[in-house]
């Protein structure tokens, strides 16, 4: 890999490199594993959401 600096930022090689690698990374399931952790974090915070709401209600504080 060639590494050269051009005024005002870096130059098309190291940017050519960087998209193979991106592209490299989602071919290979980067792109569904991404999907399935942020489904996992949607679900972690909707259960924790609940969580907190059948507490308020409990306390008699009402819902949110």
């Amino acid at each position: 890999m060639q590494v050269s600096l051009l005024q005002g930022g870096v130059s098309a090689t190291i940017k050519d490199e960087f998209q193979r690698a991106v592209a490299y990374s989602y071919d290979n399931g980067l792109k569904a594993r991404l999907e399935t952790g942020h489904h996992e974090f949607g679900f972690a915070m909707e259960t924790q959401v609940a969580k907190i709401k059948k507490s308020h209600k409990k306390a008699g504080e009402g819902t949110l």
